[in-house]
């Protein structure tokens, strides 16, 4: 039996075109949103809010979804198909968009690459915050805007493809 060969390698411009499209068709499809891509403002909206998660595995991305307070909302009120008036609402509703968004990043990268990896429950916070990476100078932001003019931002850093002494040295638990 043959190996499964990689039809599109871990990093540069194909993977970031696969994430950018994957991302937009999540929109699309979970939250009833069309985002367009938009060039980096002048200024970063001040009421701003952060999902970030981890992927790790066969690779390892820091991954970070930046959106203004309205657009959560939005996000949230189609989700659940009612308006939400409490934050806690629109809180869970971002951690899970984040988490059906990160379940079709891995199935979509998986299924390009053969490579598999997982991603970490999310963590909400308020503000812009960009996740910790080893080497800050690989970090991509993507600017995005709905029709409303909301902004979202999407974070992530180069991806790292973790080499086979180290998955060798991977026990099973990990």
């Amino acid at each position: 039996m043959s190996k499964d060969k990689r039809t599109l390698p871990l990093d540069g411009d194909p993977i970031q075109i696969l994430i950018n499209d994957t991302i937009k068709q999540v929109f699309k499809q979970v939250a009833q949103i069309e985002l367009q891509d938009c060039t980096v403002p002048n200024v970063i909206p001040q009421n701003l809010y952060t999902v970030y998660t981890t992927f790790t595995g066969g690779y390892t991305i820091h991954f970070a979804f930046c959106a203004e307070k309205k657009l959560l909302k939005h996000i949230a009120e189609n989700m659940l198909g009612e308006p939400v008036t409490e934050s806690e609402d629109i809180e869970e509703c971002a951690k899970e968009f984040l988490n059906i968004l990160c379940g079709h990043m891995v199935k979509t990268i998986f299924g390009k690459t053969k490579t598999a990896a997982r991603f970490h429950s999310p963590y909400f916070v308020e503000g812009y915050y960009i996740p910790e990476t080893e080497d800050n100078s690989s970090i991509i932001a993507t600017h995005y805007t709905n029709e409303q003019f909301q902004m979202a931002i999407l974070i992530d850093d180069k991806f790292s493809s973790m080499d086979e002494e180290t998955q060798k040295g991977r026990t099973k638990d990990e």
